[in-house]
């Protein structure tokens, strides 16, 4: 990305977060302490909403950016398909987990704010870590 991009980029970013009432540094908080979890490759925060990603992070090649987008689509399908199913939605969807051989995506629902459904999405290599030491991590990090 080019400089003027970033700029734009960080501006928009600013107004949104400014606008929402969300701040900057709850969501460094959350990301930087997700990221030091043991076997996480990459980390992203974004609204479900708007799509805009709040913040991301990675140790690699993984274009997280890239990832946290069409996760949102998948996110948005789950909470589409729990709603035409009558599923009560917004409150029993707390995390979607998808694993592979060698990684685990999870997405989970953070209320850093009432107003806004903010998802975290993480990757994390499946040879490092496990389902439940990140699930057990992830709660003390998100209240």
């Amino acid at each position: 990305m080019s400089n003027s991009s970033d700029a734009l980029q960080s501006r928009f970013l600013e107004k949104f977060l400014i606008k929402n009432n969300i701040k900057k540094s709850k969501i460094e908080n959350i990301l930087d302490n997700t990221f030091s979890l043991n076997g996480v490759m990459a980390v992203s925060l974004i609204d479900l909403k708007s799509g805009t990603i709040l913040g991301s992070m990675s140790n690699n090649n993984l274009n997280v950016d890239l990832a946290s987008i069409l996760n949102n689509g998948i996110t948005e399908k789950v909470i589409q398909m729990a709603k035409d199913i009558d599923s009560p939605t917004q409150n029993s969807i707390q995390s979607i987990v998808i694993t592979y051989q060698e990684q685990i995506h999870i997405t989970y629902n953070v209320q850093v704010i009432q107003e806004r459904e903010l998802y975290l999405y993480l990757i994390a290599n499946a040879k490092k870590t496990n389902l439940v030491l990140i699930n057990n991590m992830i709660e003390s990090i998100i209240k």
